[in-house]
């Protein structure tokens, strides 16, 4: 399954993703998942929202550095091994991971990677 990501570039400054959030929550955006790295200049915040494309505009009319990518979503169990399973097929077929990360909705938890190969990617899962 494929689920779009919106990323939120920001200055490692205080009171940034407040920001961020703020703008959602007034708009009534839902976020359903989040994650947040950093790097020694800036965050980049990841999420899926209930409206990513209207999250996007609001964010860049606000002057943030934003954009939204498509990741592939894959629904394992809470066992060991079972992500390893998956992860083997993407090794095995030489499609690089550039991120990883966990969502859960409606009692389901997926696991959502970035590839640099998102249509072979969407093939391995099938």
């Amino acid at each position: 399954m494929i689920i779009n990501q919106l990323a939120v570039y920001t200055p490692n400054t205080t009171g940034n993703v407040y920001k961020v959030l703020k703008i959602l929550g007034d708009n009534s955006i839902n976020i359903e998942c989040l994650n947040i790295a950093d790097t020694l200049e800036f965050g980049i915040l990841r999420m899926i929202t209930d409206d990513n494309q209207k999250a996007l505009k609001l964010l860049t009319d606000n002057g943030f550095m934003a954009n939204t990518c498509d990741l592939i979503s894959v629904k394992v169990k809470n066992e060991p091994g079972d992500l390893e399973k998956v992860l083997k097929k993407f090794s095995d077929k030489k499609i690089d991971i550039e991120y990883i990360y966990s969502y859960s909705k409606d009692d389901e938890t997926s696991i959502l990677i970035k590839t640099d190969n998102l249509e072979e990617a969407k093939e391995l899962i099938k």
